[in-house]
């Protein structure tokens, strides 16, 4: 699809009988239920966290525990809580920008202490 001249150019694709996607329908990475995954952002040291499963929480709960930890700021769609060193933003579906990290390791464990997994 050329989504500036507005034409689309169909292709031919061959199903794979052992693809669950192909022969089942189950979309399960578009549901994110079964990997998690994360990566060094090329802005600067941080890097984005992705869990396992998209699990929907309270802002407001999450802030209420950090809180004595350091800075917080949320609303009920993202969290940004500053201390222990650490500056992570945290979106309402459990993704996370992690700050001031370069490792991946690192990133998850802060992740981890601060989110739970």
């Amino acid at each position: 699809m050329d989504v500036w001249e507005g034409t689309f150019f169909p292709i031919n694709v061959e199903k794979n009988p052992s693809c669950p996607t192909c022969s089942k329908h189950e979309f399960e990475f578009l549901k994110a239920v079964k990997y998690s995954r994360a990566r060094i952002l090329c802005a600067g040291n941080a890097v984005e966290i992705y869990p396992g499963e998209r699990k929907e929480f309270s802002m407001e709960k999450l802030a209420e525990r950090l809180k004595n930890l350091g800075e917080v700021e949320y609303n009920k769609y993202v969290l940004r809580f500053r201390g222990e060193g650490n500056d992570v933003t945290i979106f309402c579906d459990g993704r996370a920008i992690i700050r001031g990290v370069k490792d991946i390791t690192r990133a998850r464990s802060i992740y981890s202490k601060y989110v739970g997994l």
